[in-house]
């Protein structure tokens, strides 16, 4: 058994490598492979999911989180991005009821925040010096990850994320928002913390084509805080893009 858990946890790193270097088909490869040495567990298909979803297969991306939610019918990560994929695919008043599945999931998930192994993680690991802080942080993700608590490693990928833009390290936080997206792609603060680091590389077309795309999952799903953060970026760099201008809502 300790051989196949090891294998599956290399098949799944594979793929998220795979996936943030840009090389979907390959990603796919190892998503499957770690899909078949377990086969009970959702992760593996919200994997394929999110990769189906990024280069437009978007059926194919409804079917990968449907065999997810087969397994675990309340996993947010397989709502969220089932969701993202109906959007997608035109299908809002279907998404629209997924969304209510999804607020109840993550009422529940909400309980599931740093606790006192976590904190310890990164307090070891920050005064070894072996690790800078954002490394820690990603590193963290990963186990609250494979621990089952989504929410958490979210909240850490992102944390991660924005410490290495403070630093400059501008790829190494684009690695981590993108392994956020690859886990829940349905999820509006990752839409939104990737916008920024877009923007923050000069990619103004792709902020505003995520923008957008966080625009149509708050019309399902309302958050003021998020709807107001996507606005005054948008307006912030109305200048740089037409389309960010119109998201701007002056």
């Amino acid at each position: 058994m300790g051989d196949v858990v090891r294998q599956y946890g290399a098949a799944l790193e594979k793929g998220h490598q795979a996936a943030i270097a840009g090389h979907p088909a390959q990603a796919l490869a190892h998503y499957e492979a770690a899909a078949r040495l377990a086969d009970t567990r959702p992760l593996p298909h919200v994997c394929i999911g999110g990769v189906l979803l990024r280069i437009g297969r978007t059926q194919d991306a409804i079917a990968a989180y449907d065999r997810a939610l087969l397994r675990a019918p309340e996993d947010p990560s397989a709502l969220s991005g089932k969701a993202a994929a109906l959007v997608a695919a035109g299908r809002n008043e279907d998404a629209a009821d997924l969304a209510v599945r999804l607020r109840q999931a993550e009422r529940v998930g909400a309980q599931q925040r740093l606790d006192a192994a976590d904190i310890a993680i990164i307090r070891e690991a920050e005064r070894s010096g072996s690790q800078s802080r954002p490394e820690v942080l990603h590193i963290a993700a990963e186990l609250a990850w494979l621990a089952g608590r989504h929410e958490t490693a979210l909240d850490l990928w992102l944390e991660s994320a924005r410490g290495f833009a403070e630093i400059q390290q501008l790829d190494a936080a684009l690695d981590s928002c993108q392994r956020a997206l690859v886990a829940s792609p349905g999820a509006p603060r990752v839409h939104l913390e990737l916008s920024r680091l877009y923007l923050r590389q000069g990619w103004a077309d792709k902020a505003a084509e995520r923008l957008a795309l966080l625009g149509r999952l708050l019309e399902l799903e309302p958050d003021p805080e998020l709807s107001t953060a996507l606005h005054s970026l948008a307006r912030l760099h109305s200048a740089e893009d037409a389309r960010l201008a119109a998201l701007a809502g002056d």
